[in-house]
């Protein structure tokens, strides 16, 4: 059977779609509330949100959780209409361009506190799919995110969550893990460089999947590559490769919007992620196009 490997952040994991289940009245504040959807006006509240879920899960797990949540992601329910394909949702909450190069040259992680460790120890084939699935789907998004490690014990977060701590109120203060990732994103790291790098690589792959006859899709969902001075010319695009937005300074979920007319509060759920609505919409675009290419 023909495969498909989906790779993404926590918006085509399903992030925040199985909120309305875990909490009760989710809905009932959507109308008046000024800031639905928009997690950074709300920083803190979200992070009492996302205890409150760790704690739902306690018993079962915090990982339960995107569990849940994927059940209703666009790659589900694209497995849903195309039965002939064997569909992996390889997405990972944070993960950017940086994350899927460790997992494609990572075979083995010892430290099981690092980021990476469940995800390879459960995806050994990782690197087989990503290049050898007939159809390659590629959700971009916001870099960096998931970022180098000090050391083996200490694993760095995303740069944003990571420069917001230096702004919180004294209760909030960063522990000395948070300082030390603080002074290395002030001091050593050099955003630009560090994208340039991951770009090679991302066009490695999509030219290594070209040589080998394989599909991919591209899209990008709040990209901020144009920041750092990355243009067209510095993508590859081999006539393999579909390009669903353009992945520089385009969201998807904009032309989504406009295309089905959804609102700015129907496309989010409360803190930001994808609405159940532009999931379904995002399944039944991607499935036209793989039944118009296959």
């Amino acid at each position: 059977m023909k495969r498909v490997v989906i790779l993404g952040c926590s918006y085509t994991e399903g992030v925040e779609l199985y909120d309305p289940i875990i909490f009760k009245n989710y809905w009932e504040s959507k109308k008046t509330d000024p800031y639905w959807g928009q997690s950074k006006s709300r920083f803190d509240e979200s992070i009492k949100h996302w205890d409150m879920i760790a704690e739902y899960y306690k018993e079962k797990g915090a990982y339960t959780y995107y569990d849940d949540c994927r059940k209703t992601s666009w790659p589900t329910l694209l497995q849903e209409k195309i039965k002939e394909f064997d569909i992996y949702n390889y997405s990972l909450h944070g993960s950017g361009l940086d994350i899927i190069q460790k997992m494609t040259n990572t075979r083995y992680i010892e430290n099981k506190n690092d980021i990476l460790y469940q995800f390879i120890t459960d995806r050994p084939d990782f690197r087989t799919h990503l290049f050898e699935d007939d159809i390659l789907i590629w959700q971009l998004t916001t870099e960096p995110r998931y970022c180098v490690s000090i050391n083996e014990n200490h694993i760095m977060g995303t740069r944003v969550s990571v420069m917001k701590h230096k702004f919180n109120k004294d209760k909030n203060a960063p522990s000395w893990k948070k300082k030390i990732a603080l002074d290395f994103y002030e001091n050593v790291f050099n955003e630009k460089e560090f994208l340039r790098e991951k770009l090679d690589f991302f066009n490695y792959v999509l030219l290594k999947r070209h040589l080998l006859g394989k599909k991919t899709y591209v899209f990008s969902i709040h990209t901020n590559f144009h920041k750092f001075g990355i243009t067209e010319n510095d993508i590859e695009k081999p006539e393999s490769v579909v390009f669903l937005n353009n992945i520089i300074n385009e969201n998807y979920i904009d032309k989504i919007k406009t295309k089905y007319n959804i609102s700015d509060k129907d496309s989010v759920m409360k803190y930001g992620h994808m609405s159940q609505d532009i999931h379904d919409k995002i399944a039944g675009e991607i499935y036209h196009l793989i039944k118009e290419h296959t």
